[in-house]
């Protein structure tokens, strides 16, 4: 708050350490995970290379998709 946006650099207000899912999760997975951290984005890395992002949106939307089961 009462940040000058025009000064105020990214890695004041950043959250890290940033935490990263794997690509080989499920989205079950990813958004269990997501749930319990709090998260609306998930950086996926694979073999500790960063290859993306997904968000709840996405999963919602995949699931969607695929159409719900109980």
């Amino acid at each position: 708050q009462d940040r000058n946006p025009i000064e105020t650099s990214v890695r004041e207000i950043m959250s890290a350490p940033v935490i990263t899912g794997s690509a080989d999760w499920t989205l079950k997975e990813a958004s269990l995970f997501m749930q319990e951290h709090k998260f609306n984005h998930l950086p996926v890395e694979e073999q500790g290379v960063l290859i993306g992002m997904i968000t709840d949106t996405d999963i919602f939307m995949a699931v969607e998709e695929i159409g719900w089961k109980k």
